[in-house]
């Protein structure tokens, strides 16, 4: 069995083994990123490296140095881009040794893989369209739409995933040599686009688009013009008939969704933060932090800044934001000159090798075309993408002059620094995020002990962690207000002050601490004023990160008021209310304040634009708290916005 799957020993088939794990489990758990999957992955990733490495020793050629030099550049750079980083490394670590990871995986697999059979590379590369499709039936079946696969919370993710067994299913139709593959390849591709249009993504519809074009320039030799012809025809009827909100999405132009066409202005907001941070970039994951002082408005809703990107929407500009331009700039040339020798190579390959190219150079451009309008390189696309593009002999390599063999104490070195390297690549970051979990987990069944026990084992292992002591002081915050509690404020302040000093530019953490401090309010004027004090010090360092927010604004202006500070107050509000016009309570407390200084014009005016405002939405269903807070309407029990 295991021969006719091109297995020809114990080692290729080890391999095959962490192969198909990276390709299915980056799928599962929240794309990868549940502890389970996150250990599963990244170990499976390691064992394919130190397994690639071992079954191509003996080969007769080495990767160049050139690029492996170019390569260690571009992990030197991002790490120090990691390392500039304000406060806590944990986040910019995690992402650096995934790169790591990923990196090593696909060079010694794309070396191994070179001289394979035929028959073992196409079965791998079947298993991504097999994965694909089995998520695309399972949700037609279930009638979920749009077809969301393992990403429910962002299509786009999904759709560009397809894109990959796309491209593995029309190379295999018309590259391939038999005919029942063929055509067995060609049905899978069908009901592969089928699933990219019900995802409804317009990126991934596009890309899949340029894909087919590419492939009909590239395979005119193979199938005649008129069936090209057919088969654009074909997809374009199919797009129509079998999706009509993804034909409403492109024909909107704002009548229906402001946000629809908003790219643009979102691109727009990126090149501020590559100009403030050219070289080294923000650092990994930062960007998330950082964009929400250069969103830009969306007119035409009752919310302005609902909706904050807090992502390029642009692979390209996420990486220049966050590695900076020169690290960028190779990673990109790295990953072009690699692309550039599978289509050099492809004309010269073997018939039966013709396909791996062509699998390579489609996913390259379908994955490539996407991930200019959208942040699409997750987990189970990287993985797939890397995998398809290591069967494709990608790799510049040069002659080696003799083999090296290495004595007991240099394997022995190496196994402690692999061990040492998983250690703080996998084991240390996967068990604070095991104990994160479960404590989350107690924290929804409202368990606060073992939630707090949990979460004091993940702080244990990554003490400078921001996002396990903001969790950690969020559990001792809900248990005083459901147990009535005002000693565990004392803790949860604690924590929530650490949570911020780790990551100063998150927002979270400011905005839990706010909560604290308006609930630890005693209405003494004389007892809260150090409160007032600490409330206009979090509250101007969360304005810092998002100076849009109107809520916390108008809680600051609050804290001036009480101190005696009017004049601080009323400008606070009023600024609030030019960012948010629609903001009904700001109206109000302006009333309010210029009802308790006798000026009735004022207080008139104040309560008219609210009045205003609430009978020209009084039809309106909001679909986020933050709509019903701005319109005044009732909100969760305990809101204090």
């Amino acid at each position: 069995m295991l021969k006719r799957l091109g297995i020809e020993d114990n080692l290729q088939f080890a391999l095959t083994l962490c192969i198909l794990t990276v390709i299915v489990v980056t799928t599962l758990g929240n794309s990868g990123g549940a502890p389970w999957a996150f250990f599963t992955y990244r170990t499976a990733l390691l064992l394919l490296a130190v397994l690639s490495i071992a079954g191509c020793r003996r080969a007769g050629e080495r990767i160049s140095s050139f690029f492996l030099g170019a390569a260690g550049l571009l992990l030197a750079l991002m790490v120090i881009s990691v390392l500039r980083i304000q406060g806590s490394h944990f986040e910019g670590l995690y992402l650096w040794y995934k790169y790591v990871l990923f990196a090593c995986a696909f060079l010694g697999l794309a070396k191994y893989s070179r001289y394979r059979s035929p028959i073992w590379k196409g079965f791998l590369l079947g298993a991504i369209t097999a994965v694909g499709l089995v998520y695309v039936l399972q949700d037609l079946i279930t009638k979920k739409y749009p077809v969301a696969g393992f990403s429910p919370n962002n299509t786009d993710y999904f759709g560009t995933f397809l894109l990959i067994g796309l491209a593995v299913a029309l190379a295999a139709a018309v590259f391939g040599q038999d005919l029942r593959w063929r055509a067995a390849a060609g049905v899978s591709g069908a009901l592969t686009l089928f699933g990219i249009f019900k995802t409804t993504s317009r990126g991934a519809t596009l890309a899949a688009a340029v894909m087919i074009v590419i492939l009909a320039i590239r395979g005119r030799n193979r199938i005649a013009r008129p069936v090209w012809l057919m088969l654009g025809l074909l997809f374009l009827v199919a797009a129509i008939v079998s999706s009509p909100y993804l034909i409403q999405k492109f024909t909107d132009r704002g009548e229906h969704d402001p946000y629809n066409y908003a790219r643009i202005e979102i691109w727009r907001g990126a090149l501020p933060i590559i100009a403030h941070n050219p070289i080294f970039g923000v650092g990994f994951g930062q960007y998330f932090h950082i964009s929400k002082r250069y969103t830009l408005p969306i007119d035409g809703a009752v919310a302005r800044y609902l909706k904050r990107a807090q992502m390029a929407h642009s692979e390209y500009l996420q990486h220049v934001a966050e590695q900076g331009i020169p690290a960028a700039l190779i990673l990109f040339s790295l990953l072009g000159y690699l692309i550039y020798l599978v289509w050099k190579r492809a004309g010269n390959a073997w018939p039966e090798q013709r396909i791996f190219h062509e699998a390579a150079l489609l996913t390259a451009a379908g994955v490539g075309l996407h991930a200019a309008v959208d942040n699409c390189w997750t987990i189970p696309v990287t993985a797939s993408a890397l995998i398809v593009l290591s069967m494709a002999d990608p790799l510049p390599l040069a002659k080696k002059e003799s083999w090296r063999t290495w004595t007991a104490r240099e394997v022995a070195l190496a196994a402690v620094l692999l061990g040492a390297a998983y250690v703080v690549s996998t084991l240390i970051p996967g068990m604070g995020l095991y104990y994160n979990d479960m404590g989350h987990q107690a924290y929804d069944r409202n368990d606060y002990a073992k939630a707090e026990q949990y979460h004091l084992k993940a702080i244990r292992i990554a003490p400078d962690n921001p996002l396990f002591l903001d969790n950690l002081g969020m559990v001792y915050l809900q248990a005083s207000i459901d147990r009535k509690n005002p000693a565990l404020l004392v803790p949860a302040h604690t924590y929530l002050a650490r949570a911020i000093s780790a990551c100063p530019q998150s927002l979270e953490p400011h905005i839990h601490m706010e909560t604290l401090l308006l609930r630890s309010l005693s209405g003494d004027p004389a007892r809260d004023s150090a409160l007032y004090r600490e409330i206009i010090q979090v509250d101007s360092e969360m304005l810092t990160i998002d100076p849009y927010v109107p809520f916390p604004r108008k809680n600051l202006a609050g804290a001036y008021y009480n101190l005696g500070d009017s004049a601080e107050a009323f400008k606070q509000v009023q600024l609030a209310i030019h960012y948010e016009p629609n903001y009904v309570p700001g109206y109000l407390q302006l009333a309010s304040w210029y009802a308790d200084s006798g000026n009735v014009v004022a207080n008139r005016q104040y309560t008219a634009a609210a009045t205003t405002i609430v009978e020209k939405y009084r039809n309106f269903k909001p679909t986020e708290i933050y709509e019903a807070i701005l319109l005044g309407r009732p909100t969760l029990p305990g809101d204090t916005r």
